[in-house]
Formats: C-alpha cells, structure tokens, sequence
C-alpha cells in the first residue's frame, strides 16, 4: 500500500497524496550524509521547538536534480515536491530533525522544496514543449512577481505542486496545531514579498523571501490562495491572477 502520510517523531500524519518517505526503495535520505540537526523525538517537546514551516523554490527541474544538487552543496531539507502530474512529495527527513535549508530558522521548522525553473531570464526556454519532454516535466505559466519591491518575470509552480503544498501544510497542522497556517503581513494586513523583521520570532508560515533579503523563493508562488485555501476552504485563482491581486494592494 503507497504511503500517503508525514511523520513527525515516528507519528504519521495522512494527507491524502503520495508521499514517498527516505525508508523507501525509491526515496531520497539525507540521513545517508548525516545533513541535519537532531531535534527531539518526543512530539510534545517537539510542539514546543517548531514554530514555521518554509516553503522555496529549487532551480532545478526534478526533485532527483534537487536532491542531487543539495548533497554536493552539502544541504538538506524535510520535503520536495516533484514536478510531475501528481506534485509528488518526498520526505527526506523526519520532521523530528532539521535540514540545512533555511539557516537561521532551520532548527524552527521544516523546509519544503518546490521543483521548478523560477526565472524566465535564466532559463527562458526551460518549459517548451521540447524542454517538458526531455526533463519529464510539466507545463509552467508565467506571471510578473514583485518580490522585495523588483518585479520578476516567473514561471509558477504547477495546480499540482500548489495542491500538495496546501496538503502537506495541513497534516503539518495536524501535527503542530498551535503553528498558524498564515504568511507574514504588512502593516495594511496584507500578505508581504519582503524581509520579515524579527522574522526568527515570527511563527506560520513562510517563504525562504521572508528570512534572506538574498533570496527570492519561492518566486510565483500564489501565497493568498493557499493562505485561504488552508483557512477558508477558498478556491484557487491562477497564478497570474493571484500575484498581480496581490501586487494592486
């Protein structure tokens, strides 16, 4: 039977799609390298440490290229979310350990990486139809995101990768209840493309943006949609739709 669970300290959480954990034939370990920290195997102590749960994107077409990339970087992360018709999610790690992915909030919750090309000006032709099937991947729409006040020409991730972003997110509410399933706002209540400040005491979610003024991920990434699709059950808009809604506020 296919596994459909997270774990967090040996405890499953079902989400309702295929998660292939690192004990699988077919997974991907970090444990192999020994990249994380050890946090505690006890959930209720656990439940004290974690506080976000960070979302980015990879650069990479396939979660075997994002896997590949992190080891010879000497990096690692919970989660990867593939890019094929399903959004496949691999764990890599129990959440009960911490991967090398978001350095200062590593050790305050879990990474979860989106496979996927974010820059059209890098790789413009990364999603023709040749390219799609020479990587086995699938079609990206494009959008303009305003990510700490420059626009960029993206490609977003799939319907696919959103729709398992949002399941893992809620059986990581399952698990650690009191983390709000919410992105950092601005002063007008809006959620924000920028540095959070304080951010190492903010708890929700968050994308890599909100940690590293560096970093622009997860670039296309329909932060309002998820958001209520987490709290109020709202349907998604398309990507182009829900970044340029987000970008008029």
């Amino acid at each position: 039977m296919e596994n459909t669970s997270i774990i967090a300290c040996d405890i499953p959480a079902d989400i309702g799609r295929r998660v292939i954990l690192w004990s699988e034939k077919e997974g991907y370990s970090f444990y192999k390298k020994y990249k994380y920290y050890p946090r505690s195997s006890n959930l209720d102590i656990l439940r004290k440490e974690i506080k976000t749960l960070v979302y980015h994107h990879t650069a990479t077409f396939t979660a075997k290229d994002t896997f590949s990339g992190m080891n010879a970087r000497g990096l690692s992360v919970n989660f990867l979310i593939d890019d094929d018709e399903e959004g496949i999610i691999y764990q890599c790690l129990d959440i009960k350990d911490a991967g090398w992915s978001h350095t200062i909030l590593n050790k305050k919750g879990p990474g979860v990486e989106i496979c996927y090309q974010p820059l059209v000006s890098k790789t413009p032709n990364a999603y023709t139809p040749a390219s799609i099937a020479s990587h086995g991947v699938q079609p990206h729409t494009q959008a303009i995101d305003k990510i700490h006040g420059v626009n960029f020409k993206v490609f977003c991730p799939t319907q696919a990768q959103v729709d398992s972003c949002v399941a893992l997110a809620k059986g990581f509410k399952e698990l650690f209840p009191d983390v709000p399933m919410e992105f950092p706002k601005d002063k007008n209540g809006n959620i924000t493309r920028d540095v959070v400040k304080g951010v190492q005491n903010y708890t929700g979610l968050l994308g890599h943006l909100h940690i590293d003024p560096q970093k622009i991920d997860p670039a296309g990434f329909p932060f309002e949609e998820i958001e209520n699709k987490l709290n109020n059950s709202v349907g998604y808009y398309n990507c182009q739709n829900s970044i340029e809604n987000a970008n008029r506020k």
